[in-house]
């Protein structure tokens, strides 16, 4: 099963900093063996270890009523051959927003969508048919 979760900094996974006697191709070797080891358990004990406080954005304007939505994506991880991979998206030149933007997959929130992580699973299968089934959300 393929791991999939919303985000995931890698200055966040503790044990992963380079050393001072290393030289940085040293490091990124060790930091690329050390990621590839990670079990979806382990990221996600990690991933629950992290502050859940909000983020705020100052837009600096107040938009009108109904210009912002909101809105969530997956930060697809995929294990293949021993090795970690983020799955990113290419948008068509066909849609109204976002002409042939690489992006995470996801999008707007909707009435029907039960939470920020249903938003992002039903987005997710429209753009790029990720089953529900083979999903397991880690982190948020």
């Amino acid at each position: 099963m393929s791991c999939w979760l919303k985000a995931l900094q890698a200055h966040e996974i503790r044990g992963l900093s380079r050393k001072p006697d290393q030289r940085p191709a040293d490091s990124m070797t060790s930091i690329q063996h050390r990621i590839a080891r990670l079990t979806c358990d382990e990221i996600q004990q990690r991933l629950n270890g992290r502050s859940k406080a909000a983020v705020h954005i100052e837009l600096g304007f107040k938009p009108e009523p109904g210009i912002i939505r909101d809105a969530a994506v997956l930060l697809p991880l995929v294990r293949e051959d021993g090795s970690w991979s983020v799955l990113l998206t290419a948008r068509t030149e066909l849609v109204e927003d976002h002409k042939g933007q690489v992006a995470f997959p996801g999008g707007a929130c909707e009435l029907e969508d039960d939470s920020p992580e249903a938003a992002a699973l039903r987005e997710a299968h429209e753009e790029i048919g990720l089953p529900n089934n083979l999903t397991q959300i880690l982190g948020r």
